[in-house]
């Protein structure tokens, strides 16, 4: 079972609608979850894992409205080096990585999802998922083998060589993108 921590009203009310709908390329489906409104939520909750996948600059609010609440492992989404930040913060041992390539998806009404790739297009895996000290462990395969039924994924075994291969390609892109318009 997931449950989505959301702030934002309507999305939060869409969501408690019809579910988290994913429009993409191949196909639409619909993805029923629940949703909690504040942290505080969390400890009825009792999850075994926390995925987070806020905006860069609101996690370390989220992580601080959390933490009151949960003690359990994180698996971080986000770019740059927040993951191993925050396993600095609350330890190594709490804390995985997570590189997200490729997804092309953004959020065009709420509860609504819009993915410009195909999933399993044969590109690279889209979650790259490790740790923050050592290499790739039983739960990180698990992890890894669990998100690969939802796109291509894959266990590494020194994260923060992965994560600043993509950090440099970000930086040589990126740009590119933007004064040309158009994606590589």
């Amino acid at each position: 079972p997931v449950t989505v921590l959301e702030g934002w009203a309507p999305n939060r009310a869409a969501i408690l609608r019809h579910g988290i709908s994913v429009a993409e390329p191949a196909a639409n489906s619909r993805v029923p979850v629940s949703t909690i409104e504040t942290a505080s939520e969390v400890r009825a909750l009792a999850p075994h894992l926390v995925i987070l996948c806020s905006k860069l600059a609101d996690a370390p609010a989220v992580i601080a409205a959390i933490e009151p609440h949960y003690r359990g492992p994180y698996l971080v989404t986000l770019n740059a080096l927040a993951d191993f930040d925050l396993a600095r913060e609350i330890g190594a041992a709490r804390v995985m990585g997570c590189i997200v390539t490729g997804l092309f998806a953004n959020l065009v009404e709420p509860g609504r999802m819009q993915r410009h790739r195909r999933r399993g297009d044969g590109g690279p895996p889209t979650f790259r998922i490790g740790e923050t000290a050592g290499a790739a462990t039983p739960r990180i395969r698990a992890l890894a083998e669990l998100l690969g039924q939802v796109d291509g994924a894959e266990a590494v075994d020194d994260l923060l060589a992965a994560r600043w291969t993509k950090l440099v390609f970000n930086c040589m892109t990126s740009p590119l993108c933007a004064i040309s318009r158009t994606t590589l």
